[in-house]
């Protein structure tokens, strides 16, 4: 599983990004579920910078090597573009897609 915090400090808000892997998927068939814990309780969740203005995208992806490619290049952009190539926005997805929201990220 992958996951990427993303704090966008010009508009104060925090997408949280997880990826689930084919691995993921198989151990959640089964019954075992995916958790995101906490640093403080030995996982790699750390505090959410914008509690009151988070979004969660949840994407599966089987092959995930481009996104790793995405990441280990630091072109985080990049990788919500992958994750989002088919995505289609509804009515009530919100006010604009993941890739607007954090198209002025100014990341810490």
């Amino acid at each position: 599983m992958l996951f990427m915090p993303i704090n966008n400090n010009v508009l104060k808000e925090t997408v949280l990004v997880i990826v689930i892997e084919k691995s993921n998927l198989e151990r959640m068939r089964d019954g075992d579920p995916a958790t995101l814990e906490h640093k403080e309780r030995g996982g790699i969740m750390p505090t959410i910078a914008y509690p009151e203005c988070t979004s969660l995208v949840i994407a599966y992806e089987e092959d995930v090597g481009p996104l790793y490619e995405f990441i280990t290049n630091a072109d985080l952009l990049g990788a919500l573009r992958w994750l989002e190539r088919g995505r289609k926005f509804l009515p009530g997805d919100g006010l604009s897609t993941v890739i607007l929201r954090v198209k002025n990220d100014s990341r810490k």
